[in-house]
């Protein structure tokens, strides 16, 4: 996204040869962790690790909830490897395939729990979660790459641009964020709430992450950014050294969310 509609000029071109290698090594990692995790649910819904690669089982699990939302998981990432061939229109349909998956990601797990329209109003609401995590998260990397541009003379515009760009949407995405989870949680524990469950202390783990997170956006945004457009080099590279650490908590918040999306609340 960042590259599709943020980006521009010279810009533009040196941040897609810049995030083309990471681009292409994440969209096969999406491809190989889709079809191994794939085969690890269907050993166990079946019988072990006998069944992780047999293909009978595998055929059984497909026709099941899960195995019908994830069987599109699968073809779309194969189908997003592909599209890395693509010279023109590449970033814009690796976009939209990257959120379908997302999208796919609404439909299982812990968004199953209810029927009928409350099933749908809480899945609607994953999905949004997801898509508003994915802007935040995912951004951060090129954020990254398009700030040692602000002081080279030929892209500092069009870096300003990107970067305003990303932060008037960013605004957005983190009150998305923040709503959207607190209402899933709303679905998916049960009250009375017991403080004492694993689930429960991962989450307010996660949430006390998340927290720090929103207060470098806004340390950021409202305090180095300004500084930034001034002319501190300091305040950029106090700005890169934030960047790094908002990415490496959001990695630790998606392990937390990968860790207790498999317990029960």
């Amino acid at each position: 996204m960042f590259l599709t509609f943020f980006a521009r000029g010279d810009l533009k071109k040196m941040l897609t040869i810049q995030i083309h290698q990471l681009l292409t090594v994440g969209v096969f990692i999406c491809l190989l962790s889709a079809i191994a995790l794939f085969g690890l649910e269907t050993g166990l819904m079946g019988h072990g690790w006998s069944d992780v690669i047999d293909i009978n089982t595998w055929g059984l699990v497909f026709s099941t909830h899960f195995g019908t939302i994830w069987r599109w998981e699968l073809i779309i990432a194969f189908l997003s490897c592909l599209a890395l061939c693509l010279n023109k229109r590449r970033d814009i349909v690796l976009m939209l395939m990257a959120s379908a998956q997302l999208i796919g990601l609404g439909f299982i797990g812990h968004t199953v729990i209810h029927q009928g329209w409350v099933a749908k109003i809480q899945q609607s609401n994953a999905v949004v979660h997801l898509l508003a995590c994915a802007y935040w998260f995912g951004c951060l990397m090129p954020v990254f790459f398009c700030s040692r541009f602000l002081y080279k003379a030929k892209q500092h515009n069009d870096a300003r641009f990107a970067l305003k760009q990303f932060s008037r949407y960013g605004h957005v995405a983190v009150c998305l964020v923040l709503v959207t989870g607190i209402i899933n949680g709303l679905f998916i524990i049960p009250m009375p709430y017991n403080w004492g469950a694993l689930y429960i202390k991962l989450l307010l783990i996660k949430i006390l992450l998340v927290f720090v997170m929103v207060l470098i956006a806004l340390y950021n945004r409202y305090y180095l950014v300004p500084k930034i457009a001034s002319g501190s080099e300091t305040s950029n590279k106090r700005f890169i050294y934030l960047i790094w650490f908002e990415w490496s908590l959001a990695l630790v918040v998606l392990l937390l969310v990968s860790l207790f999306a498999t317990m029960s609340p």
